[in-house]
Parts: structure tokens; C-alpha cells; sequence
């Protein structure tokens, strides 16, 4: 077979052409719906302590954020971090997961997570 090829390399190259015209035809015509989820929906949940040292938020908000994150479902990994008097999480979930879902699921985390606390005036703000 390679043989009949090599002896009309005009014949294989409109073969190849044909194919990559197939190709591009059958792209345009994929609805989107079809294509795969690229990136992971993300939530970032920013935590605000003022006057308070990295190592007192890492303690009283960070830890308890991370608590409460990893009980969500579809969660695929929680990247935390606290500096000064502030913390910021960056929340991924799994591709499966509807796009108003994530961000549902870790508001009710940090209403848990602030139901837990005896101290009510907790400085905490969510950004979609």
C-alpha cells in the first residue's frame, strides 16, 4: 500500500488535503455544548482579620475555611494561603459540576463555617 502512495505522491497529497478539509468542515459544525470543559469552575473566597498577624488568621479563619472546604463535593483541590490580616482560597471543582453550583456549595461552607464561631462579627466577604 505504501508502494501505490510513494509512486503518486500527487494522489496522497490530495488525500491529505481532503482529510484536513474534512476536518475543519466537521469542527464548524460541532455544537458547543460538544466541547469539553476546559478549566475547572473556581471560586476565590477572601477573608479579612484586620489588625490581626498571618499566624492568628492561619489559626482562627484559614483553618476552619479549610475545614469546612473540604466537605464540598466535587471539590478538586483548595489552595489557601494568609497574609497580615487576611486570607484568600481559591476553590476548583470538578468539570462535572454545574456553574452556579460552586458558589452556592461554598457560601453554605462559610455559613457553617461562621455558625461554628462564637465571635458573630466576623469580617468575611465572598467574591464570585
Amino acid at each position: 500500500m505504501a508502494s501505490f502512495f510513494l509512486r503518486r505522491p500527487a494522489f496522497a497529497w490530495v488525500i491529505a488535503i481532503l482529510t484536513m478539509v474534512a476536518g475543519l468542515i466537521a469542527l464548524t459544525r460541532i455544537p458547543i455544548a460538544q466541547y469539553p470543559a476546559v478549566a475547572p469552575p473556581t471560586v476565590i473566597v477572601y477573608a479579612d482579620y484586620p489588625g490581626a498577624s498571618a499566624r492568628t488568621v492561619e489559626d482562627a479563619v484559614t483553618a476552619v475555611l479549610e475545614q469546612q472546604m473540604h466537605g464540598i463535593p466535587g471539590l478538586l483541590y483548595l489552595d489557601a494561603s494568609s497574609e497580615g490580616g487576611a486570607t484568600a482560597g481559591y476553590c476548583a471543582m470538578g468539570i462535572r459540576v454545574r456553574a452556579i453550583r460552586p458558589a452556592t456549595m461554598v457560601r453554605m461552607a462559610i455559613t457553617h463555617a461562621n455558625a461554628g464561631r462564637r465571635r458573630k462579627k466576623d469580617a468575611m466577604a465572598l467574591l464570585d
